[in-house]
């Protein structure tokens, strides 16, 4: 078996990473290009509420610390729902929810695709099985179905690249 070559294994790699954005991006377009959202069940009732307390909170100009919405007064940044210090939680303060949470979506759908077609070439598959796999763990239903209680999905995207 001949070596490849590193400008053909780049290659390879942005055409994987372009056909799986691709692919998200023609799963998640409504919500993406239109003002309409994913859903609106555990995510409307859990994270709205915690995503509308930590915009206010930073555009006051204040971090917040404590919460005194939740139970009579909780410490929200020890709280690990929603983590506070995550990157992609940032997103929830500068866009609107739904917006945020459906490119938090793709961004670590993308994320999980790439650990597991980098794991594919680690193992010596062949290309196309290497993105078959990746496409099938992203788009299987335990991780799909995981989008209504999207810190898991936080999860979920990095242990691919930790194995990895």
């Amino acid at each position: 078996m001949e070596l490849l070559k590193p400008e053909s294994c780049k290659k390879k790699l942005f055409y994987a990473i372009s056909l799986f954005l691709f692919c998200l991006i023609l799963i998640y377009w409504k919500a993406l290009f239109t003002h309409k959202s994913l859903f609106w069940r555990d995510t409307l009732h859990t994270y709205y509420p915690f995503f509308e307390f930590f915009r206010k909170y930073i555009f006051q100009g204040d971090f917040p610390f404590w919460n005194p919405f939740l139970f009579t007064g909780t410490p929200q940044f020890a709280s690990p729902e929603p983590p506070l210090l995550y990157p992609s939680t940032w997103l929830f303060v500068f866009i609107p929810f739904s917006k945020a949470l459906t490119i938090n979506l793709i961004l670590h759908s993308l994320l999980a695709a790439l650990g597991i077609y980098l794991l594919g070439q680690i193992y010596k598959l062949q290309w196309l099985t290497s993105i078959f796999s990746a496409c099938s763990f992203i788009f299987c239903g335990i991780y799909f179905s995981l989008n209504n209680v999207f810190p898991l999905i936080w999860t979920c995207s990095w242990i691919p690249l930790l194995i990895y």
